[in-house]
């Protein structure tokens, strides 16, 4: 088993593995200084022990990025006064809610709060406004309210749910009416999510209320599309612990690739243009549906096997692109790892491909062990 772990395993996997540790254990400052030593001593005494080297220096990392990550959204909170103030910025999406009254929400980008630009380096900028009525604006439209009276969340788990979605403060409004709206001639924002929300209308026209919130969960990943019929279908899978059902998962995509490629199969064209077609239908089906972590980990990983077998022709390893893949998001977002979700298709993706490896590598010595006998 040894060697298995030696020239099977990609060693980002432990690099990986140091990052969410130092994720996870952000406070504790005291492991930093002789984590940077013993790593520095291990660098320069033996090239075989990098592999250690590098697995503290992402536990540094990994710390260090979780502090500074949250220490920007304390700045960028810390910037909205609890009193009414002018606020400009740009929408960035337009979704419905489950709320019995505020059944609308609007996500802007803010731009300037009382006329201060906000720092263009700091992620978090984003602020939600719960709308009773449907508002008049359209994505990718410059907005300023007056008189806006944002609501800073607590500090609890929700604090820490607005973190992850990069939100500083939410607003409840019963009308939305901006004091100042500037629309670009063309937006591709706006296309795209015009193109969405008229794809969705015109393919669940002809369907029941129940399918059409089926067909808007399994096969779009939107789960408030009709929310009532959908509340409702979730209390009834609740019952029976079958909620995950609802869900749309990466298996989901790899059943529209496996459709496709099996359709590509009959036409007489070359491969790398079957394969150009096939990236290009994944990625127009993702422009027209909502994401979510495990979607993004299917999308990526498919994204990264075709640029290794098709364009680079270089043999690669499922457990590498998971890695790159899990790594890349926590880059991205570090409270990611404290969530279900992320936890969930990580881990389960990860088991699988890893029963996979093992199987396939006993699999081989056997093999030899049969052919040397």
């Amino acid at each position: 088993m040894v060697s298995f772990f030696i020239t099977h395993v990609p060693p980002i996997i432990y690099h990986l593995f140091g990052f969410i540790l130092g994720i996870s254990l952000r406070h504790h400052y005291i492991y930093l200084v002789p984590l940077f030593l013993s790593a520095g001593f291990l660098l320069l005494w033996n090239d075989k022990q990098r592999i250690i080297a590098y697995t503290c220096i992402m536990f540094a990392f990994g710390s260090l990025w979780h502090q500074g990550y949250a220490a920007l959204y304390e700045q960028a909170a810390s910037t909205i006064p609890t009193t009414p103030i002018t606020l400009t910025g740009r929408v960035i999406d337009i979704q419905k809610t489950n709320h019995r009254i505020f059944k609308n929400l609007v996500v802007i980008s803010l731009d300037a709060i009382d006329g201060a630009s906000t720092s263009w380096f700091n992620p978090h900028n984003k602020l939600h406004i719960y709308v009773t009525k449907y508002p008049s604006i359209e994505v990718d439209d410059v907005i300023t309210i007056k008189d806006a009276l944002c609501k800073k969340p607590p500090q609890s788990s929700y604090r820490d749910h607005l973190m992850r979605e990069q939100t500083i403060a939410t607003i409840f409004i019963p009308k939305l009416i901006p004091s100042a709206l500037s629309r670009p001639t063309y937006s591709y924002k706006r296309l795209i999510y015009n193109t969405k929300i008229l794809t969705t209308k015109k393919a669940t026209s002809a369907l029941l209320p129940v399918s059409q919130s089926l067909y808007a969960s399994l096969f779009l990943g939107n789960k408030t599309y009709t929310s009532s019929c959908y509340e409702s279908i979730k209390e009834q899978f609740r019952r029976w612990g079958l909620s995950h059902y609802l869900a749309r998962s990466g298996l989901h995509l790899v059943l529209i690739v496996a459709l496709w490629v099996w359709f590509f199969r009959i036409i007489p064209i070359p491969f790398l243009y079957k394969q150009l077609s096939i990236a290009f239908l994944v990625m127009l089906y993702a422009m027209l549906s909502w994401s979510s972590i495990s979607f993004i980990r299917a999308l990526s990983t498919f994204f990264l096997c075709k640029l290794c077998s098709c364009i680079w022709y270089y043999p690669y390893n499922n457990l590498h692109l998971l890695t790159v893949t899990a790594l890349y998001l926590l880059i991205q977002n570090p409270l990611h790892i404290f969530y279900l979700d992320f936890q969930l298709s990580f881990g389960i993706t990860f088991a699988l491909a890893w029963l996979n490896l093992l199987k396939t590598y006993q699999m081989k010595l056997e093999t030899q062990m049969i052919a040397s006998s």
